[in-house]
C-alpha cells in the first residue's frame, strides 16, 4: 500500500489512518461540548526497583472559548489548572501556590495555543486540548513525518485502531476506537530518546509512558460555574510567573559577543562580527533532541520575522548533530531558520551554555544585551519587547 504524499513536505500517511485519523477528527469537531477523564501511567525501572505513577484530570470544553484542566487526586498540587471561564484566562501553578489572571483567549485554538498553556499543560493536557481545537486531524498530525496503521488491538475489551505517528525523531502510538465513536482511547509516546540520555549520563532508567482518557460525555450539559476558578488556600494572585522567578543575570550580559565563524547547512560561513554595526543577533542554542527547544524555535522564529528590514538577524546554532538529522527535523517542523552547526560545542563553551535552549540577543556594537536559559513562559511577549527596545536604540544590560 502506497502511503499518501499530497506535497513533498506532507508527511507519508498511510491511506488507512488517515481514515482513521479524519474519522476521529470529525467525532471530535461535531462536539459543542464535552466533559472527560485524562490521565498518564508512567513506570520508571531502575535496577532492583520499580515505580508506578498514575496521574488524572478533570477536562471540560464548551465552544467557543470555554475549556477547563484540573488535576485531581493525591499530587494534585504538583500540576497546574487552566481554565478559560469565556471572559478571563486563569492559570494556576500548583508547586508555587500561585496564579494568573488575564483576558480570555476568544477561541478554544487560541487557549490551547496560549504559549503559557502549552508550556504549563502536562503532556495528556495537550493530547485532549489537540482534540478540543477547531481541527483535530491537523493539530495531531502537523508535528508528523510518517503515519503507520498497524492493524487492529483491543484496549480495555475496546476494539481499536492501533496507529503509529513518527516525526523522524521520535514516535507516537495511538489506539482510537472502531465503529461509530471513534474516541482517541490510548496513546503511548516514545521514550526511548529521554532514557537514552539518561544512560549516557551513567544513570539505567526504563521508562513507559501511557496517556488516556475516558468517561467521555459528548455535548454534555456544562453550567458556566463549570468554568469557575477557586483560588486554594493561601493562593497569590500574580501579574507574571517570570517576573516572580527572573533567574540571575547571566555572566555575558554587558560584555563584547565572542566573535566565531560557522558554518550554515548549505556549507557558507558565517561570521558574527560581520554583523558589527549594522545588525541586531539573536543567537538560539538548540539541539532536535530537546523538547523545550522545539517549543521555543518556531517563537523565536515568529517574533523576529515581525522584524524583517529593521535588521535583526536569527542564527539557530545547533549543538553537536549532523546535518541530515537537523534537515529532516526541519522539514518536519516546517521551520525556515538560518541554521549555524555547532559541531564540536565550542562556541557554546564560548557563551556560557550550560543548558538549551539559550538565546542571546547582540546588540548593533556587538556587546550581549540579554540572555535567556530555558523555554520562557512569555517567550513571545518578552523577545519583542526586548528587540522594540534595541530597534530603537536603548541598552538592556545593567
Amino acid at each position: 500500500m502506497t502511503p499518501v504524499r499530497a506535497a513533498d513536505d506532507s508527511p507519508q500517511i498511510d491511506p488507512q489512518a488517515d481514515k482513521v485519523l479524519h474519522a476521529m477528527s470529525d467525532y471530535y469537531k461535531a462536539m459543542d461540548s464535552m466533559a472527560l477523564l485524562g490521565g498518564a501511567k508512567l513506570v520508571r525501572s531502575i535496577p532492583n526497583q520499580t515505580q508506578n505513577l498514575n496521574t488524572q484530570f478533570k477536562f471540560a470544553m464548551k465552544r467557543p472559548n470555554h475549556f477547563m484542566m484540573k488535576p485531581i487526586g493525591a499530587d494534585a498540587d504538583r500540576w497546574s489548572t487552566i481554565v478559560n471561564d469565556g471572559e478571563h484566562l486563569t492559570i494556576y501553578v500548583g508547586p508555587i501556590n500561585k496564579y494568573t489572571v488575564s483576558d480570555a483567549p476568544k477561541t478554544l485554538d487560541d487557549t490551547i495555543n496560549h504559549q503559557l498553556v502549552g508550556m504549563l499543560s502536562s503532556m495528556i493536557g495537550r493530547v485532549v486540548g489537540s482534540l478540543m481545537t477547531s481541527d483535530p486531524y491537523t493539530a495531531l498530525t502537523k508535528p508528523a513525518e510518517q503515519a503507520d496503521y498497524l492493524g487492529k488491538q483491543p484496549v480495555d475489551g475496546v476494539d481499536c485502531h492501533h496507529l503509529r505517528l513518527g516525526d523522524g525523531q521520535s514516535s507516537w502510538e495511538f489506539w482510537i476506537a472502531a465503529g461509530d465513536e471513534p474516541q482517541l482511547l490510548q496513546v503511548r509516546p516514545d521514550m526511548s530518546a529521554i532514557a537514552k540520555r539518561a544512560h549516557d549520563a551513567g544513570q539505567n532508567i526504563k521508562l513507559e509512558m501511557t496517556l488516556y482518557t475516558k468517561d467521555l460525555e459528548p455535548n454534555a450539559k456544562l453550567a458556566d460555574d463549570a468554568f469557575a476558578f477557586a483560588p486554594p488556600a493561601g493562593a497569590e494572585k500574580v501579574d507574571s510567573f517570570f517576573q516572580e522567578n527572573r533567574p540571575p543575570q547571566h555572566g555575558l550580559v554587558g560584555a563584547a559577543a565572542p566573535d566565531f565563524t560557522l558554518a550554515t547547512l548549505d556549507g557558507a560561513q558565517r561570521t558574527l562580527s560581520d554583523h558589527k554595526g549594522k545588525d541586531i543577533v539573536v543567537l538560539d542554542f538548540w539541539a532536535t533532541w530537546c523538547g523545550p527547544c522545539v517549543r521555543a524555535m518556531p517563537i523565536i522564529e515568529s517574533v523576529v520575522t515581525d522584524y524583517k528590514g529593521k535588521n535583526v538577524v536569527l542564527y539557530a546554532v545547533n549543538l553537536r548533530e549532523d546535518k541530515p538529522k537537523i534537515e529532516k527535523f526541519l522539514k518536519a517542523r516546517k521551520l525556515d531558520v538560518n541554521v549555524l552547526m555547532d559541531t564540536d560545542g565550542s562556541i557554546a563553551d564560548k557563551y556560557q551554555v550550560k543548558g538549551i535552549p539559550q538565546t542571546v540577543i547582540i546588540d548593533r556594537d556587538g556587546t550581549v544585551q540579554v540572555v535567556h536559559v530555558g523555554l520562557l513562559p512569555d517567550l513571545k511577549a518578552q523577545l519583542a519587547g526586548e528587540l522594540d527596545d534595541l530597534v530603537a536604540g536603548k541598552k538592556l544590560a545593567q
